[in-house]
């Protein structure tokens, strides 16, 4: 006989990743992020080949760069090939790559794209593709050029196509605890929090901190952990916090500070405001106030409302 308190004690003991959660709130956008190696992309690896071998339904599987796209589709299924919950279910399956079209048994499940050729893809069918992973989300990569020029609108293009050949599309986003400042968060204006799920119900979308102590409990226990112990990697990798969780140079800003101008940056608003007393300068992402003092730095944003801002002199 089923015992719901033994189900809820081990679903807390379970240390990988479990989709089911997130898929009950049945929202649109669903954001996971947590502790890396914890299983989040396996665990949508292995249900995207269930969906399609019990109803036939397809994914397509976003990588940001070409180089992650191919890499990708070249050991998409090694991981999940013998997986026992697959296998006990299935039985012998047969998996193979044809470019970026991927199939089970003969048959085509879904295919890998890269979020830089979203451009290329508009003609693209995609019948039958009603989920959407995005996998690593969120960049480890702290230069410049880290994330696509306007990647959230780029990313909202390509839903838009998909979802033009079914209305059921759900997007899956999955990235580990690197940096909570980043352009999709920003774009929803989500406030850093540290586990659970928030859900947006007025724009159907989710947020996931994962946060799994008895995985951190094994992580900090290993060889791995004993070793990282006490630096800057193991509070990251291991006890998943962001690495830009710092409150250095935030503080509220004084009633006293005057408003300087305002900047249109990737379909955001970021007024400036000056603490003439205390030489500060304060940072506020809200409307703008004057639009007689509005910039903007890219000629994409740039219309007859805007400044252009050319060159910027120290």
């Amino acid at each position: 006989m089923w015992n719901k308190d033994k189900y809820q004690e081990w679903k807390k003991k379970r240390i990988w990743y479990d989709v089911r959660n997130v898929l009950s709130y049945n929202a649109f956008y669903n954001f996971i992020i947590g502790m890396r190696n914890s299983g989040k992309t396996y665990s949508f690896k292995v249900k995207v080949v269930d969906r399609f071998l019990t109803d036939g339904s397809k994914f397509v599987w976003v990588r940001r760069r070409v180089i992650e796209k191919d890499e990708t589709v070249r050991d998409f299924f090694e991981s999940i090939a013998n997986d026992s919950y697959l296998v006990g279910k299935w039985g012998e399956m047969k998996f193979e790559n044809r470019g970026s079209n991927l199939y089970i048994n003969g048959e085509h499940c879904g295919q890998v794209v890269a979020l830089a050729q979203q451009q290329t893809k508009k003609s693209a069918d995609y019948t039958r593709h009603n989920w959407i992973v995005f996998d690593e989300f969120i960049s480890e990569d702290s230069t410049k050029g880290a994330y696509l020029p306007n990647e959230v609108e780029k990313m909202h293009n390509l839903v838009l196509t998909v979802q033009r050949w079914q209305t059921d599309v759900k997007v899956f986003f999955l990235g580990n605890s690197v940096k909570f400042n980043n352009p999709y968060m920003n774009y929803f204006r989500i406030k850093p929090f540290a586990s659970g799920i928030r859900h947006l119900k007025k724009k159907n979308v989710l947020v996931q901190m994962y946060f799994n102590k008895y995985m951190i409990d094994k992580m900090k226990n290993s060889e791995f952990g004993k070793l990282v112990e006490g630096s800057s990697y193991f509070e990251y990798a291991i006890l998943n916090q962001f690495k830009d969780n710092d409150n250095t140079f935030i503080e509220k800003k004084p009633n006293n500070a005057l408003y300087y101008c305002s900047m249109l940056y990737e379909g955001q608003y970021f007024s400036f405001y000056k603490d003439y007393a205390e030489d500060k300068m304060y940072t506020v992402r809200n409307n703008v106030e004057d639009k007689q003092k509005l910039y903007v730095l890219t000629k994409e944003n740039h219309d007859i409302d805007y400044m252009l801002v050319k060159n910027i002199i120290n």
